[in-house]
């Protein structure tokens, strides 16, 4: 019988989470070694901090999903249970509920109708990175420069030992009275428009505006994942203006619909491995980058919006693509990776230019070794790599008129 593993290609972690489950294992090591620790979540933050955890030499883990397509598979070698077999688990060994961030709220709910205590029963290890977005969307700058992308700008490596981010690297370069960062982990580019707009709504136009256009939010589906939604984000960032437009609004009811009736996942469960399977790597590729890019998807039509309302109002904008791990492509696909890689930048070169713009292409400025890990397969670096990004952004933003 094959054995399915929904674990995810973790190569990095959000600085911010990363600092929460260091909090978090601090204040629980001993407990652990008297319970049973239950992930309660079997996406890629639960992925990672199973990784954590055996860095730390730490292997008495379970994973509950309420998903029925995970349940009865693995995270790599730990089983993923439903809620109903935790009950039984429950009643014969304590256990310790490590809720993963991703759909806290709706685990929380089902925890404490269940009476479950907080602190007690079940811990967060919370990073309040939605909490921390609202704060950067509001703070006052100099309106010199807004960059909007993903979670390129907060994530470091496994591996790690210099821990700032890219986004803290520009601030340093750029000055954080002249700068706000706006970036969330998949986020998508009809966000990022919504939120541009609400910027300019609020007072806050920027002089410049540069954009991360990263493939993986320009597939077909992306958009339409439950993870990339973040519409509870979204809400809070709705409460906190004066007098949203109506496209907001409903963009934030569109979230919250897609965030209910969709769940599906890029990389379902492949056969067991205790590796990092280059099958699914080559697969990631394949998904992420090497398809065929419709220009007339959701992504590319709110780039396009973005670029034509940044031109209305006097907005220079720089769309940059980031680093993607060529060696290791041509490693697992050979040259057709590059060929079929390059055609999607023609792509959006063009969309660009089309609108009197300029693309800083950073597909091929990092070789493996910088980043998060060689076997990297999405665009998050090392310390060193985001050193040069940083370098490579900041001279850029330097000559923007």
């Amino acid at each position: 019988m094959e054995m399915r593993n929904f674990s995810w290609l973790v190569t990095s972690i959000e600085q911010a989470d990363y600092i929460a489950f260091c909090q978090w294992y601090q204040q629980n090591q001993e407990r652990l070694k008297t319970h049973q620790l239950v992930i309660w979540g079997a996406g890629i933050r639960g992925t990672t901090f199973s990784l954590l955890l055996k860095e730390r030499e730490f292997y008495n883990i379970i994973f509950v999903d309420t998903n029925p397509q995970k349940q009865g598979g693995y995270i790599d070698e730990f089983p993923i249970i439903s809620p109903e077999e935790l009950e039984q688990w429950r009643r014969k060994q304590n256990t310790l509920i490590l809720v993963s961030p991703e759909n806290s709220g709706e685990i929380q709910a089902e925890l404490k109708a269940k009476n479950y205590q907080e602190n007690k029963d079940y811990f967060l290890a919370e990073s309040g990175e939605y909490e921390a977005y609202i704060k950067e969307f509001l703070r006052p700058y100099s309106q010199d420069t807004l960059i909007m992308g993903d979670c390129e700008f907060s994530t470091i490596s496994m591996i790690d030992v210099e821990h700032s981010t890219l986004q803290e690297m520009l601030f340093q370069r750029c000055g954080l009275d002249k700068t706000k960062i706006l970036a969330m982990h998949g986020m998508g580019l009809r966000a990022e428009y919504n939120i541009f707009h609400a910027q300019i709504l609020q007072g806050m136009k920027p002089k410049r505006l540069v954009i991360m256009v990263n493939f993986d939010t320009l597939t077909g589906k992306q958009h339409l994942l439950p993870r990339s939604q973040h519409s509870e984000l979204l809400k809070q960032l709705l409460s906190v203006q004066k007098n949203p437009d109506q496209e907001f609004i409903e963009y934030v009811n569109l979230t919250e619909e897609r965030s209910q009736k969709l769940q599906m996942e890029f990389l379902g469960g492949s056969k067991y491995t205790k590796e990092l399977s280059e099958v699914r790597t080559r697969n990631y590729f394949k998904l992420n980058y090497l398809y065929n890019l419709n220009i007339e998807t959701e992504g590319i039509v709110y780039l396009i919006r973005i670029l034509k309302e940044a031109r209305a109002e006097g907005i220079n904008v720089l769309p940059f693509i980031p680093p993607v791990n060529y060696q290791l492509g041509k490693r697992l696909i050979g040259n057709m990776f590059c060929q079929k890689y390059e055609c999607n930048v023609e792509k959006v070169r063009q969309v660009i230019e089309a609108e009197n713009f300029y693309l800083l292409d950073l597909s091929y400025c990092l070789d493996a070794t910088l980043f998060a890990t060689e076997m990297t397969a999405n665009e998050t670096s090392n310390s060193k790599g985001r050193e040069k990004i940083a370098d490579l952004l900041y001279e850029e933003i330097q000559e923007m008129n």
